[in-house]
């Protein structure tokens, strides 16, 4: 996984292109995150520079959050090559997202106000809908309130697994 803070395009290109070289043939893929948090603010920016990169390691990695608070939409995200996906990181959030020009506020949305999957206001049937259905899913849960309320790192694990599968068994 990796993101850019660096403003300049081609320079974040060819940084990514000798993170996708030095992975070649080891199995790894080298996963570019987009998001209004960093310098790769949408799924239409990264695309254009996965689409500059070389090689079968490159991927991208779509979080709900970042896709949705990005002005992300089902059919962009239908429309990625399939070999450019290796796997996603599904969350919900309140639909109502943080003022896109305060990077703190932008920070802890991230950070502190994501919520089971099913129980906010992001898009999360139709961008699953989107994706391929063997897709591995990797939960990013990072929640104030469920630190709170579960603050034994264990039971907070065993809580997101459980009100995951639920919303994924409830999906069909």
């Amino acid at each position: 996984l990796c993101v850019s803070s660096d403003p300049d395009v081609s320079a974040t290109t060819a940084k990514f292109q000798a993170m996708v070289d030095r992975a070649q043939g080891t199995g790894v893929r080298i996963n570019l995150e987009f998001g209004i948090f960093t310098e790769v603010k949408t799924i239409h920016a990264a695309r254009t520079i996965l689409e500059a990169v070389e090689g079968e390691a490159k991927a991208l990695l779509v979080d709900t959050l970042h896709w949705a608070r990005s002005g992300g939409t089902a059919e962009n995200l239908a429309a990625i090559p399939r070999e450019w996906l290796s796997y996603c990181q599904p969350c919900d959030a309140p639909a109502q997202g943080p003022d896109p020009t305060n990077f703190d506020a932008i920070i802890d949305d991230a950070i502190n106000r994501r919520v089971p999957l099913g129980q906010g206001g992001l898009p999360l049937a139709a961008m699953v809908d989107a994706l391929p259905d063997t897709l591995p899913l990797a939960i990013e849960e990072r929640s104030a309130g469920l630190r709170e309320a579960f603050p034994d790192l264990n039971e907070r694990a065993r809580e997101v697994a459980r009100t995951s599968r639920a919303w994924l068994d409830r999906r069909g």
